[in-house]
Order: C-alpha cells, then structure tokens, then sequence
C-alpha cells in the first residue's frame, strides 16, 4: 500500500494481526516505510531505535492528531476509542507534510 501526500510518497505497511502490532517497528534504524496500525488508541516505542513521527485517525482516516518526533522507549495513548482510532507510525520528520482535519488516501 502506498500513501501520497503533497508529492510525497510513502509505502505503507499494515499491522492487521496482534504480533505486527506487538512488532510495530522495534529494531529499525533509518526507517523509510510507514506502519497503519488500525483500532489503536495506544503505542510503546521500546526497542525501536530512531525518533518517529505519529499520526491519529478517526475511522474515516481523517487527522485527529500528529505527534512529531516520538522518542525511543516511550508509551504513547489516544484519550479515544480504540475501535474509532487509527495510527499510522511514519519515519522521523515526515509530520511536516500532514495537517489536522485533513484526510488520508492510501492506494
């Protein structure tokens, strides 16, 4: 899957069992790729080697939230639903190119 924002593009991956969402993206350095993790209001960066940047949908995906520059070993919740909430984990800095209220198009 793909996601393309304001010119830039972006493969996505999905965590769609309890193990990629376990996973997430602990052990990566340099991370080009982003991870949609659907019905999620909570994340943990433990093991995850580099800052990231996290984005918040509602079920429409539509931006409810952007936190830029997650560290390393962090826990991370959504005051939301989880069955009304969406995360996507994208490399550090590629906040920039999302604002809220916006809607996100993957392909």
């Amino acid at each position: 899957m793909k996601l393309n924002i304001n010119n830039y593009n972006l493969k996505i991956k999905i965590a769609d069992t309890y193990l990629k969402k376990l996973k997430g993206l602990q052990y990566l350095k340099n991370i080009d790729f982003g991870l949609f993790i659907p019905n999620c209001n909570a994340i943990h960066t433990f093991n995850v080697l580099d800052s990231i940047d996290i984005i918040v949908l509602d079920n429409q995906n539509k931006i409810i939230f952007i936190k830029p520059n997650l560290k390393p070993n962090s826990i991370y919740f959504v005051l939301n639903d989880i069955n009304k909430t969406n995360i996507l984990e994208l490399p550090k800095k590629t906040s920039q190119y999302f604002k809220i209220g916006q809607s996100i198009y993957f392909n």
